[in-house]
């Protein structure tokens, strides 16, 4: 049975709330971000320390890249575009960059379709592991574009990419077309952690935008590593593609050999030539420890990276002086753009190289069937 209660308690409250209010008060007067800006760092420090391959600013996971989330403000806006917009039963994901040539943008993506022409059902759709390459040319920077057809189809036989080609992106050097892409062969299975479930990274070249491609004779030009302690150990992927110093860096996501699609991380490999040989930078250690989506640009005469909503410095701009050593810059809005390609001018007009992205096509997954909107951009210097 409960017990009544003094009456003089009741009064003695609210002197006693009152007291609490004011030391509350003072402390927030001596430090304005009060006591959630010591949890967050707490809870920073926690994620900082995890994992082996950290940001490229320690490159082992035992130190955070600097951050001034200050210096840029970014926005974004989207719109639905006809061509590649949304379609039951069809899925278009993981766009290119966009270039421009003789005043026609071209973009290069994924395509699933849910149904096969037997009227079977496609494997793991919407998923892009069973996809195809398509591309499409717009003449209104963007707004509406034409689907041309299917650019880059499946490996014959046993070839590493048999199974599935998708996530592409382009590459314009020499008067050439480089067109990378993520592949899978005989035996994939997703997630299972089994050899044939490796992806690797091909190459198709051609003399002109409009194909046809022919496949790298180096393919693939890059695989994934052998030490299951790495980073790049279970998958290579997303590559995204910049000329530097007259060599060609190729920046990719990686996961390590029984990790999550969340513990991604960006590394980058250079190369004298687009068909390689590749060589890993950074000793081999992710040059971000976040993202789950490669977009990276000429900026000034460093490199500007999106990174996406995944790891302990997901959505955020990052930029590095020397493409390696990334830092953040500005916290992004939401949402921001999925799987996003820029348009790049600098692809082919060299005197736009390091003057930044505006606009892109992105991914939207809405409804059980992927699709392509454009989104545009505007990063700003503050104050």
């Amino acid at each position: 049975m409960r017990q009544a209660r003094d009456p003089r308690q009741w009064r003695a409250r609210p002197r006693r709330l009152a007291a609490f209010v004011a030391v509350l008060l003072l402390c927030r007067a001596a430090s304005p971000a009060g006591l959630h800006v010591e949890k967050g760092r707490k809870m920073d420090e926690q994620k900082q320390g995890e994992g082996k391959g950290g940001p490229a600013s320690g490159g082992n996971g035992d130190s955070a890249p600097p951050q001034d989330r200050s210096r840029y403000t970014v926005s974004f806006r989207y719109d639905d575009v006809p061509g590649i917009g949304r379609q039951s039963g069809v899925c278009r994901r993981d766009p290119s960059d966009v270039v421009r040539v003789d005043g026609t943008y071209y973009v290069w993506y994924t395509k699933v379709p849910r149904l096969r022409p037997d009227g079977r059902s496609t494997p793991r759709y919407p998923s892009g592991y069973s996809g195809t390459v398509w591309y499409a040319t717009s003449r209104d920077e963007g707004r509406t574009w034409e689907e041309q057809g299917e650019a880059l189809g499946l490996g014959k036989g046993d070839a590493f990419d048999a199974v599935g080609v998708f996530t592409p992106n382009i590459l314009v050097h020499g008067g050439r077309y480089y067109l990378y892409y993520t592949a899978v062969g005989k035996g994939f299975v997703r997630e299972a952690s089994q050899d044939a479930s490796r992806t690797a990274i091909g190459l198709a070249v051609s003399d002109s935008p409009k194909g046809p491609w022919r496949r790298a004779a180096t393919n693939p030009v890059l695989t994934t590593t052998r030490d299951p302690s790495r980073f790049d150990s279970f998958r290579v992927d997303d590559s995204c593609l910049i000329v530097r110093e007259g060599k060609v860096w190729l920046y990719y996501k990686g996961r390590q050999w029984g990790k999550s699609p969340r513990e991604t991380k960006m590394g980058v490999a250079v190369a004298d030539a687009p068909q390689g040989p590749y060589r890993r930078l950074n000793a081999g250690e992710p040059v971000q420890d976040s993202g789950h989506e490669v977009l990276v640009w000429p900026q000034g005469s460093g490199v500007m990276s999106l990174v996406s909503n995944t790891g302990p410095h997901g959505r955020t701009l990052q930029v590095a002086a020397d493409g390696l050593r990334f830092e953040v810059v500005a916290d992004l809005p939401r949402p921001q753009p999925a799987a996003p390609g820029a348009f790049r001018p600098d692809m082919t007009d060299p005197a736009a190289t390091g003057k930044g992205i505006r606009w892109g096509i992105s991914m939207l997954a809405r409804g059980g069937h992927p699709y392509l909107r454009r989104y545009e951009i505007r990063i700003l210097p503050l104050p």
